[in-house]
């Protein structure tokens, strides 16, 4: 058996082709029938024995494992073979002879009557041997598998055999009818399970529907209004999501405790209270329990804690809008920095930090939400905080928890790509099936009865249907613009402008087959269906499946269809194309079996908390992120995210896009204004995954465009972040670095000039052009959809922008001219277009110039409407600025700004009216 399986699953079923694994050698080879005489023979004295001792072989057919106290010594005499051997064949047969005669006959052999003649007197004679085994064992089988197994096995077989075709009728009309195989093969102990417990599993579904209904009607509606009170649809919390909260009056009760609502929220004593929960967790941590019992409720006391006092800043940041502005909510901001500020003041960052060491994978879930409110829209004083944290102890266990929350998710998603790699054999195999199945249909061959019988065949007969209804309307458009821009997505919660918000939930998705990484992950285990992958619905199905095929064999085709016994050959069935045909097999392998996983890491919250320890541009910690040199061990956050991205990149679906978003949002604040850590990006190959994103357009055929928009402008913020900034490099520096460094240290140079004068010239000369390009046309191509609404036409012609002032950046550090955009389209089809599209895009941007540390910085900015900004206010502002010293100069400029924004606000409402706007 083991040297079975070794030949079946290095030779026969491997992932590579038959010229790689060696296999396409064994078709003739000698020993290759050796070994099927062999199995002929065992499978004739396995049949007898079935035919002589039906009951042993029933019962050795159940056992595992087979044990000397199990065989019954007076049989030894009456029989050829023992008890022990005899179950040892019947586990080779099953689970290592059968497969490999069903891979080699159906995917390997190729007939050669002319050098071989002798080989289809070998097949008849183990078709015929293997026919009288599954006579005499198919009453006797319990294992659902080894029905499969013998069926796929004879299926194969009697494929190439030349049996007569009355012998393969009669095999046929007993085990191919489709629906008609009545075949139980479930054991009598399982019967009277199931058939005791069928009534219990019918109340345990209703029970599971009353408690749900009862959490809802207990916690009320999971909107703003409902659980706080304040005119707001919008959803309270994620639920299921990493920073999920609980809901109900009792909470919000709860939360109050610790809030005066006598005190303006100005007033840091209405919070007085809430420093009784930062105390209960610092005395928490200090804590040593040896009880387990003890330790379980303390855990549960420090999570509601954690809650308490994250829900008391939830319930201010919840009433901002999903896409809210700086400038027009900025009471509501401040409101939230307010409560920031008093929970600081208790020392909330110092004393609940520490909990991040703990094994509690809630209570590390918890403080990292809690980090998230606390830092959220780049509150300096609390980051002070954190720093003041950092810098207070020698070994980090925040650094240490991170890096080990990246390093779990990091396991997951590889386990997750080794388990599709498998999976997708299975999608290959679905798909040689359908052709057939389709070559078949063209040919006449299959009764439509025995296609409705079986899986596989019904639903490619619905495909062929649905295909057929709309003959005559064009191409399905799969996976074109079209389909792109008819699809919907959901938003992503607050963050388009700060990255606040609940974790979306990671959704498995059947699509993430053909991805690399894999699809979104929920699970170290898998979560899918409770009856597993050998469950009886499936299994049964796949019976069907080959059952039908078997059907079919030693038919002659009809020389036209009647009635609907056969499937015409009709255009519809050309209608399918391989498209088609592969989004099927995705979905028959898929449909009882949950890729979905779970990332105990929760990556996407780290990330976030990541993100907004740098918000704002905090040059400190994004320093400290990057390196720790006051730790006893030093870890390098911005490389580990930049190696993150590296194994999800390829990966995108509508369960991973969230997460790849958020990685790209975090690179950005850890790279803006930081040169270091810019080419710490850089040297991580992160503008090699940039040009895979921006090349490969089936990368998106499995999310929404807004998904996809999304992304593309976080990719394109990282991109302007590392290169907006021009660094002049400093000749007589540069020279003294080479002398010190020399020969031997080219590496650590090329380092220390990237961190001194940035990777601007790096990033452009690293990133396709053509790539840029293309997005900034295609965006403005789908932004004239007009079945799109405002707002999505609006968000895409954005993105499109910012590639547009990408390239322009481009063209400003192209030293070379060669970033030219007439020598890019010229040859184009298209170039016309391209051109009014470069017009467009053009006339609606304008640039600022400003001199910052003695460098020119340009900057590109999209102008909607130019006439807002009047001549007479631009040459009053040329000759008006007091530039008699660098203060006055800087604070008439503040001043004239203000003006300057107040008349173009003027401007826009006058336009506004078509009367004012003919003038």
């Amino acid at each position: 058996r083991p040297f079975a399986r070794f030949l079946l699953w290095v030779y026969l079923n491997t992932a590579g082709g038959i010229i790689e694994s060696g296999a396409g050698d064994l078709p003739h080879d000698a020993n290759m029938w050796q070994l099927f005489g062999m199995v002929r023979e065992d499978l004739r004295r396995m049949a007898e024995l079935a035919v002589e001792s039906p009951q042993l072989v029933r019962q050795l057919l159940k056992i595992r494992v087979f044990k000397n106290e199990m065989e019954d010594p007076s049989s030894k005499e009456k029989q050829d073979m023992t008890d022990e051997a005899a179950h040892g064949t019947l586990k080779y047969l099953f689970e290592g002879a059968l497969p490999v005669v069903n891979a080699f006959f159906k995917s390997i052999y190729i007939k050669d009557l002319e050098d071989h003649p002798n080989e289809i007197e070998e097949i008849n004679k183990l078709a015929k041997i293997l026919i009288n085994f599954i006579e005499a064992a198919m009453p006797l089988i319990s294992e659902e598998k080894y029905v499969k197994y013998l069926l796929s096995s004879a299926t194969s077989l009697l494929t190439v055999c030349t049996l007569p075709a009355k012998a393969i009728e009669e095999f046929r009309g007993k085990y191919g009818g489709g629906v008609q195989i009545n075949w139980d093969v479930r054991s009598e102990a399982r019967k009277r399970y199931e058939e005791y417990y069928s009534s219990e599993e019918e109340l345990n579904v209703q029970l599971n529907v009353f408690a749900t209904n009862y959490s809802i009607s207990y916690g009320g509606e999971n909107t703003v209004k409902d659980q706080i009170g304040f005119p707001s649809d919008q959803e309270y919390t994620g639920i299921g999501s990493d920073e999920e909260l609980p809901l109900g009056k009792e909470f919000q009760d709860h939360a109050a405790c610790f809030i005066d609502a006598n005190r303006p929220i100005s007033d840091p004593q209405k919070y007085k209270l809430t420093g009784k929960l930062v105390e209960q967790l610092f005395i928490s941590n200090q804590m040593e329990l040896s009880n387990e019992k003890e330790r379980i409720e303390q855990e549960i006391l420090d999570v509601k804690c954690l809650q308490l006092l994250r829900a008391i800043i939830h319930n201010e940041i919840v009433k901002l809008p999903t896409n809210f502005d700086t400038v027009d909510f900025k009471e509501r901001i401040a409101a939230i920095a307010q409560v920031q500020m008093a929970l600081n003041k208790h020392d909330a960052m110092l004393k609940v930090l520490p909990h991040l060491s703990k094994q509690s994978d809630e209570i590390v879930r918890e403080v990292l939400s809690f980090l998230a409110n606390m830092l959220f829209n780049g509150n300096e004083e609390v980051q002070g905080s954190l720093l003041d944290y950092f810098y207070g102890t020698r070994e980090e266990k925040f650094f240490v928890a991170v890096k080990n929350r990246i390093s779990m998710s990091s396991m997951a998603w590889k386990e997750n790509r080794a388990l599709i790699n498998q999976h997708q054999a299975k999608i290959e195999e679905a798909i040689a099936e359908l052709r057939d199945l389709q070559q078949a249909m063209k040919e006449g061959r299959i009764s439509a009865e025995a296609l409705q019988g079986s899986k596989m065949g019904s639903m490619l007969l619905n495909l062929k249907s649905s295909k057929g209804s709309i003959t005559g309307s064009g191409a399905r458009m799969r996976g074109s613009r079209s389909y792109a821009l008819g699809s919907t997505a959901e938003m992503r919660r607050r963050q388009q402008t700060r990255n606040q918000g609940s974790t979306a939930q990671l959704r498995a998705s059947r699509s993430n087959l053909h991805d690399v990484g894999g699809g979104g992950i929920r699970n170290h285990g898998f979560t899918g269906d409770s009856r597993g992958p050998g469950s009886t619905d499936s299994t049964r199905q796949l019976i069907r499946g080959d059952a039908t095929e078997m059907q079919n064999m030693g038919q002659e085709a009809p020389s036209h269809a009647t009635g609907n016994r056969v499937a015409p050959a009709d255009a519809a069935t050309s209608n399918i194309d391989e498209g088609d045909i592969e989004e099927l097999a995705t979905r028959i392998v898929m449909e009882d079996e949950n890729m979905q996983m779970k990332d105990d890491g929760y990556i996407e919250l780290v990330l976030r908390v990541l993100a907004y320890v740098c918000d704002g541009q905090n040059t400190k910690l994004q320093d400290y992120l990057r390196e720790q040199p006051d730790n006893i061990k030093s870890i390098n956050l911005v490389a580990e995210t930049s190696r993150f991205l590296g194994l999800t990149y390829t990966a995108i679906n509508k369960s991973s896009i969230s997460l790849i978003i958020q990685i790209f949002d975090s690179l950005v604040e850890f790279a803006s204004g930081n040169l270091s850590n810019q080419a710490v990006c850089y040297d991580n190959k992160v503008c090699d995954y940039i040009n895979y994103l921006l090349r490969s357009k089936q990368s998106y055929s499995k999310c929404g465009l807004q998904e996809e928009m999304d992304l593309k402008r976080s990719i394109a913020n990282l991109i302007v972040a590392m290169i907006e900034e021009n660094v002049k490099r400093d000749a007589e520096r540069d020279a003294s670095e080479q002398a010190v460094v020399g020969a031997a240290g080219i590496s650590h140079l090329e380092k220390r000039l990237k961190a001194i004068a940035g990777v601007a010239d790096e990033v452009k000369d690293t990133i396709d052009a053509d790539s840029i390009l293309n997005v900034f046309v295609d965006c403005y191509r789908r932004h004239l959809d007009a079945a799109l609404d405002r707002d999505t036409r609006e968000s895409i012609i954005a993105v499109g922008f910012k590639y547009f002032h990408i390239f322009l950046r481009f063209q400003d550090l192209d030293h070379m001219k060669t970033v030219n955009f007439e020598a890019m389209v010229e040859k184009d089809a298209d170039a016309d277009e391209q051109r009014l599209i470069w017009d467009f895009y053009q006339s609606n941007t304008m640039s600022i110039e400003i001199l910052k540390d003695n460098n020119l910085q340009k900057v590109y900015f999209r102008v909607k409407d130019k006439k807002v900004l009047r001549e007479e206010v631009k040459d009053r502002f040329k000759y008006d600025v007091d530039r008699s010293s660098p203060t006055n100069k800087l604070r008439d400029f503040s001043d004239w700004l203000r003006e300057i924004i107040k008349d173009i606000k003027w401007q826009k409402r006058i336009l506004s009216n078509p009367l004012g706007s003919f003038f």
